[in-house]
């Protein structure tokens, strides 16, 4: 063997990526992106044909159906790549939840269990109720003056189940009244075990243990594919983004190889195709993602007003979150009846302006509220 291919062979692999410590500031741009990618892939998804994606749970048909309608409709490319693989970018924010809460806890060694969880509920409770009560106003008026008191009527038992955190243990509830809320009773879930793999994630050999957490994760979701409870909008089935977070805020930087990344790709391709591998695509996504957002927010540093804009919607995510999902009614139903891809587009920017001015005066709202409270 020549000195050159000794070199090659024993020359270091370059990581293609070192994440490192991640702060508010980055975790706020990291939001940013992933929301402005979760909420047109809210839009996208709802158009006629384009309910493609295999978010909670699997089936193979949607991926020949992708593959589909990117070789017969080029032009709707942007709306069939988002439909299918924008859901996936929840992830980011399951990651950053558990990364945040351990970092910030970093140096308790046992959390009082009932402080931390009235902390939480403390500022999901705003947040949620005054979503809610802007829903109920918004969609009520459509029935007249007295609409929201007759919306809260009909679907009261949804709204009930939500705001008791039940919603997603109920067979056909977890998407009711509005589906991107099943978010709100899922993060909770995660504080309620947070305590206890907090005390587990201080042990010595913390790295075994969360990888027994995510694979056992896996597994119960395998097994409980067919219930009439959705798994995935449980904190079961999201177990092993979370036990990436506490890994990650354990190491001051942790490297993604291209070993890594390449066998990431290759279980998240299986997925597409096999149920049983399809239970490992929101972990292996994660890193591809991670790969991609990092190098994406690294450029966009070097551009102000797309930083700007990233790390504002970033502020906003949560309202943006809760209200997309029934503030683009309107706009869907105008591009279904045209069946454009460029109207898609337009009409989905148009209704995200509208959920960003929304998010905003709910966030003011919200602002003069805890400070009324605090008086």
């Amino acid at each position: 063997m020549t000195n050159r291919y000794r070199k090659f062979w024993r020359a270091p692999i370059r990581p293609l990526a070192v994440i490192k410590e991640i702060d508010p500031q980055t975790a706020n741009l990291y939001r940013g992106v992933a929301i402005f990618i979760i909420a047109a892939h809210n839009f996208q998804h709802m158009l006629k044909g384009f309910a493609i994606e295999n978010e909670f749970s699997f089936k193979r048909e949607n991926f020949n159906t992708f593959i589909e309608l990117i070789s017969t409709e080029p032009l709707n490319s942007y709306t069939t790549l988002l439909s299918y693989f924008g859901s996936s970018l929840i992830s980011i924010f399951i990651f950053l939840s558990a990364y945040g809460l351990s970092k910030r806890c970093a140096t308790i060694d046992n959390i009082s269990y009932l402080p931390f969880l009235t902390a939480r509920w403390k500022k999901l409770v705003p947040v949620f109720g005054l979503t809610i009560l802007f829903w109920l106003v918004y969609e009520g008026f459509q029935y007249g003056w007295s609409g929201p008191i007759k919306l809260a009527y009909w679907k009261w038992q949804a709204i009930l189940f939500k705001l008791t955190l039940l919603s997603n243990f109920v067979p056909h509830m977890s998407l009711q009244p509005v589906g991107p809320w099943w978010f709100i009773p899922f993060i909770f879930q995660f504080y309620l075990i947070f305590p206890l793999i907090h005390q587990l994630n201080r042990q010595r050999k913390r790295g075994i243990i969360l990888l027994a957490l995510g694979v056992s994760s896996i597994l119960i979701s395998y097994l409980l594919r067919d219930s009439s409870i959705n798994i995935y909008t449980t904190v079961i089935g999201h177990l092993p983004e979370f036990c990436l977070g506490l890994y990650f805020a354990h190491h001051k930087e942790v490297k993604i190889t291209p070993l890594l990344f390449v066998a990431a790709i290759a279980l998240f391709a299986m997925g597409n195709l096999y149920q049983i591998f399809w239970h490992f695509n929101y972990v292996t996504v994660l890193v591809l993602i991670f790969v991609g957002v990092h190098h994406f927010c690294h450029l966009i540093v070097k551009l102000p007003l797309l930083h700007r804009f990233f790390t504002f919607l970033g502020n906003y995510s949560m309202y943006i979150f809760l209200t997309n999902g029934f503030l683009r009614e309107p706009f869907i139903d105008w591009a279904d009846r045209y069946h454009h891809w460029f109207l898609n587009i337009l009409f989905s920017l148009i209704s995200f302006t509208l959920v960003i001015i929304i998010s905003v005066a709910l966030k003011r709202c919200e602002d003069i509220l805890l400070r009324q409270l605090k008086r």
